[in-house]
């Protein structure tokens, strides 16, 4: 998959906006990222806390031409390719929790959300927004969260971890399994999650 990646310093959601450049015909590998979101959105009409500049906030325009199987696996498919991705450029080996989140000790440090448009007899497009907790400091975090969430930083005790760095090999492990999503080989991939699965 080719990617077009498109800056912003706020936004009110990357998921909102990669929906409507998708509306309008934006190709298939246009990624969305955000310095900052005023209303990131979470699984269930629950919000992200997003704010800040500390974290990847991102959201990627799908439009995949597999089968209907196949499509239902795009966000464990992303679960992998994150945790993956979290491993390759900090050592640090998150867990899945069913259906969309990684954690480490217990705690968040990505949430994925996807959202498909489609019609009575096709998708026209999914989009996948992932949120991943990079260089937050504990009271970066809203105190109800302190309890809940944590960032690649705190874990690993680095100062600061690059963020474009992880965001390059996040798309990168994306693609992968992306082109075996669009060729029906999907397996390996459902293995993977679930060798990863944890209690949350």
């Amino acid at each position: 998959m080719i990617y077009c990646t498109k800056y912003f310093d706020e936004v009110d959601s990357t998921n909102n906006l990669a929906k409507q450049l998708a509306f309008e015909g934006c190709n298939e590998g246009t990624v969305v990222i955000a310095k900052t979101q005023t209303a990131g959105k979470g699984r269930l009409g629950r919000t992200w806390d997003s704010k800040n500049e500390h974290g990847i906030w991102m959201s990627v325009v799908l439009r995949p031409t597999g089968s209907l199987k196949s499509i239902q696996v795009i966000t464990t498919a992303a679960a992998v390719a994150v945790s993956s991705a979290i491993k390759e450029i900090t050592g640090i080996d998150a867990g899945i929790k069913w259906p969309n989140d990684l954690l480490v000790g217990g705690k968040k440090i990505c949430g994925i959300l996807t959202e498909a448009v489609s019609t009575a007899s096709e998708f026209q497009f999914v989009i996948l927004g992932i949120g991943i907790n990079v260089n937050q400091d504990l009271q970066d975090f809203p105190a109800d969260l302190r309890y809940t969430a944590t960032s690649l930083k705190i874990l690993s005790n680095r100062k600061v971890i690059d963020k474009n760095a992880l965001a390059s090999q996040v798309l990168l492990e994306l693609s992968s399994v992306y082109n075996r999503i669009e060729q029906d080989d999907t397996a390996d991939i459902v293995k993977l999650w679930e060798n990863k699965l944890v209690a949350g």
